[in-house]
């Protein structure tokens, strides 16, 4: 990947670029997972840089939520991870996920001139009936202060089609942009990814370094809310499975649902898939 054409768009578009400093950016041909290094690095830096950015061409062991194998394959796609330290610690990661999303979208449509981004709760953002991005937070403690030191969020967009895509994913998986075709021919594929990636951080500065509160989006870009789900608690067993209403995100990221007797709950964690 291209520090220097990530630099120099990022200065372009965005006025906060002072932020993130060259010395914590990490770019790699190809690496296990962009989380875990930014992990390590975290876990053992002394530094006071607020921002640590970790983007690779492609991920030997990438990971979504619950240790599942997030496909990153080189060419078709962006995969890279940051890493906040707020000086009063991680209060609440779910934070951190919804700004991610919403900073996606924001990039999607600005970039790629796309519509309608939507987030399935809580870290999947569609176009259409396809996901074409996922986003993992994870943390980092403080053991010796017995809290969340930082923030780590991994992010991957798929950008182009894959004709390679495992069949199981087919049917779910898309890309922002389809197929690699004459329309990108005066600029690589590279050259889109790099300006990419500066645009997406364009957006995560103008919301983490001004505080932003991107809740009420988030809530608005939703494309559970007035559908049917199959609400699974506990991951992998199905027989905690009910159906329910999404109703409402609370402002803490909680999904809202009703099931069939009236009576309502607020999700924090598990799993929900639309009903057919």
């Amino acid at each position: 990947m291209n520090r220097e054409l990530f630099f120099s768009e990022l200065k372009r578009v965005s006025s906060l670029e002072k932020f993130i400093h060259e010395e914590s950016v990490f770019f790699f041909d190809e690496i296990e997972s962009t989380n875990s290094y930014l992990h390590d690095a975290a876990s053992n830096s002394q530094s006071n840089c607020s921002w640590m950015i970790a983007a690779s061409d492609s991920q030997t062991k990438g990971r979504g939520r619950l240790q599942r194998k997030f496909y990153s394959p080189c060419g078709n796609g962006l995969y890279f991870s940051f890493c906040l330290e707020p000086s009063d610690g991680v209060k609440n990661p779910a934070d951190y996920t919804v700004a991610s999303c919403v900073a996606v979208c924001r990039a999607i449509e600005k970039f790629f001139g796309k519509k309608d981004c939507k987030v399935k709760w809580v870290n999947d953002i569609y176009i259409g009936s396809k996901k074409v991005c996922g986003i993992l937070t994870e943390g980092v403690m403080d053991a010796s202060l017995s809290k969340v030191r930082s923030a780590i969020v991994g992010i991957g967009v798929n950008i182009f089609d894959d004709p390679a895509l495992p069949e199981d994913l087919k049917e779910k998986v898309g890309s922002v942009t389809g197929c690699i075709s004459e329309k990108f021919t005066s600029c690589s594929v590279k050259e889109i990814r790099e300006k990419f990636l500066a645009q997406i951080f364009a957006e995560l500065l103008e919301i983490f370094e001004s505080k932003e509160n991107v809740i009420k989006e988030y809530k608005e870009r939703s494309n559970l809310i007035g559908r049917k789900l199959l609400v699974t608690p506990l991951i992998g067993n199905n027989e905690s499975s009910y159906e329910a209403t999404a109703l409402d995100i609370t402002d803490d990221a909680g999904l809202v649902v009703e099931l069939s007797d009236g009576s309502r709950k607020t999700l924090h964690t598990g799993e929900v898939t639309l009903s057919l």
